[in-house]
């Protein structure tokens, strides 16, 4: 699997600022190059309010036909040095386009204002029962009390 990060040609259409990583498949047995599958992108702050955190960014999936797409990931604080709790976005669309997801996290502990991660990763399934390339992703966050 090849992983690399980019920034995301979306920053200037989100409010805060994105980095973003792409999904590739592994190369075909006639040592063909490996091809993009999807890119996801984090925003920068997540908002904090009475037991939940809310994370969001921008993905775009590759192809059409059978691809299935999900986002997993984690919210870690640095203040507690603890997670806050897992996420998953299932139903990704798969039609070259752009798309907005948003997750709740049900907080496993209280939640603090500050500094924290983002890490999961994007998988962009061929078919049900089909390759699934995956891309991790590890980015710096801010955690914001809702107001």
């Amino acid at each position: 699997m090849h992983i690399r990060r980019i920034l995301a040609g979306t920053a200037a259409a989100l409010s805060t600022a994105c980095i973003g990583v792409v999904v590739s498949s592994p190369a075909s047995a006639g040592g063909a190059p490996p091809y993009p599958m999807g890119t996801v992108t984090v925003d920068r702050t997540v908002i904090v309010d009475a037991g939940t955190s809310t994370v969001s960014g921008s993905y775009r999936c590759l192809g059409g036909g059978e691809r299935i797409g999900a986002i997993d990931g984690d919210i870690y604080q640095w203040k507690v040095a603890r997670s806050l709790g897992s996420f998953r976005v299932d139903g990704l669309q798969c039609d070259g386009r752009a798309h907005a997801w948003t997750a709740v996290v049900e907080n496993e502990r209280r939640a603090h204002p500050g500094r924290g991660t983002a890490f999961g990763s994007l998988e962009v399934c061929e078919s049900v029962g089909g390759d699934c390339p995956r891309a991790q992703f590890d980015e710096r966050i801010q955690l914001v009390r809702a107001h």
